[in-house]
């Protein structure tokens, strides 16, 4: 299995190639799970080839997340079908009047879409999504189907799809069994891995797939493996996987966040445009890298505020932050 494909990250994925780093069984189950390509059906065939071809191994306990799995095999095989059950339940003709059924999705710009009307099944549902889905022009197109019981508010399953139809996987399952729940939420989110990744201190990274308009591009100021790992090795879970440092506020100025919400192996290097108030960002990676000093980084700084402030506009006004950017 060429395990590099697996990963979003197109520069991770050159750079892991580059220094041929042999991935092991738990990292290459959990990279087939994180890659947003793949539909459902090709991570199966994955995992089986995990299962028939690499080491079986643990899935230790981690501390407020799941018990463990004494066999990766065995977790992977009981998600497989769980998923699967779900999925024909969920696409099966439901008796009349038991379910309503509803679809969204997220376009270009990140705006939230929910359909305003509900259907009564889930092909009528799925139509509707597939054909408000078809002019979003994005690397992945996905949308999301969800059936609640018109008797149980709280009796709700969400799946999600690709643009052209394929089925991706579960997103949730409310009032799911222990069980369900440790390998629908627990089982992979709950994993922690040290994977080593090309970036530096300075560089300029964003994840392509997901834009998030608060996270589009950041300054990078560390990996959350750079540092002590104890703590993580123990009771992380894939969210602690993320880049921290810097990020542009429309108003110019610049906001360190400790904790982003995107996972470090979706990363890559921006190569991208800057609007306005993102320009200031090449000083600062310059400044980070020790291109420039301080004082030269000031300087830019004042001069990239002072660029965003609209023509003709009196100093004192400026000063005392009457002007509107």
């Amino acid at each position: 299995m060429d395990v590099y494909s697996l990963i979003n990250s197109k520069d991770i994925a050159e750079y892991l190639r580059e220094i041929h780093y042999e991935f092991n069984s738990l990292e290459t189950a959990w990279l087939i799970w994180k890659n947003d390509y793949l539909t459902f059906d090709e991570k199966k065939e994955k995992w089986h080839e995990v299962i028939e071809t690499m080491p079986d191994c643990e899935v230790s306990e981690r501390e407020g997340w799941h018990t463990g799995w004494e066999s990766l095999h065995q977790m992977l095989q009981e998600y497989m079908n769980l998923v699967d059950e779900i999925r024909e339940d969920f696409e099966k003709d439901p008796e009349p009047g038991k379910y309503v059924y509803q679809n969204s999705y997220y376009d270009e710009i990140e705006q939230y879409n929910r359909a305003r009307e509900v259907f009564p099944d889930f092909r009528s549902c799925a139509e509707d999504a597939k054909e408000d889905v078809s002019y979003v022009d994005l690397p992945v197109v996905t949308y999301w189907l969800e059936r609640q019981a018109v008797q149980d508010v709280e009796d709700r399953v969400i799946l999600t799809y690709r643009k052209d139809g394929a089925f991706m996987n579960v997103l949730e399952k409310y009032k799911g069994t222990t069980k369900e729940n440790d390998l629908l939420c627990n089982s992979f989110e709950g994993i922690w891995l040290d994977i080593p990744t090309p970036f530096k201190k300075g560089d300029i990274v964003w994840n392509p797939r997901n834009p998030d308009p608060e996270e589009r591009i950041v300054v990078v100021d560390g990996v959350s493996n750079w540092g002590d790992m104890e703590l993580l090795q123990k009771s992380g879970d894939s969210s602690d996987m993320y880049v921290y440092g810097y990020l542009p506020m429309t108003d110019g100025s610049v906001f360190y966040h400790p904790l982003m919400r995107n996972n470090y192996m979706d990363m890559e290097y921006y190569h991208g445009t800057f609007q306005e108030h993102e320009k200031i960002l090449k000083g600062l990676s310059a400044y980070l890298k020790g291109k420039i000093s301080l004082y030269q980084f000031l300087i830019l700084y004042r001069k990239s505020l002072l660029d965003m402030v609209p023509k003709g506009i009196p100093l004192d006004q400026i000063i005392w932050g009457e002007v509107d950017v």
